[in-house]
């Protein structure tokens, strides 16, 4: 039987379609726009991540969102729903330091490039049977 191998196991979780909300125009009006994740920004994490850790997966992108998501923003007076994709990456636990400096700039880039107030990235202490990474 294989020794069990201890990760840390990044769930990454971003907005495939999403909303803009624009301030009001002179008269105080607000109007939303949605958007959608830009697919080279996808293939940039994936092949960064698949570089640094070793793999990458990602809920298959020919089928829905996995996800919806709902709340209330606060600056915009506005309910917001978002579809969400998620990404899981596995790194070895002794590379953990190394994988949130990695993962916080990850959760910025797609913040800023989604237009989210958050972006929700958890992490869980898991183990494989065997090891691969």
């Amino acid at each position: 039987m294989p020794k069990n191998a201890p990760y840390v196991r990044f769930e990454v979780y971003v907005p495939v379609h999403f909303a803009i909300v624009q301030n009001g125009d002179r008269y105080g009006d607000r109007h939303m726009e949605r958007d959608t994740l830009d697919p080279s920004l996808v293939a940039r994490f994936t092949r960064e991540a698949v570089k640094r850790f070793g793999g990458a997966t990602q809920a298959h992108p020919g089928d829905g969102p996995p996800y919806r998501g709902w709340w209330f923003s606060t600056e915009s007076k506005t309910l917001m729903v978002d579809d969400l994709t998620y990404f899981f990456v596995l790194v070895r636990a002794d590379r953990l330091d190394e994988a949130e400096r990695f993962f916080s700039r990850w959760q910025e880039t797609f913040r800023v490039h989604t237009n989210q107030d958050v972006i929700l990235i958890t992490l869980h202490s898991t183990q494989s049977l065997g090891g691969f990474l």
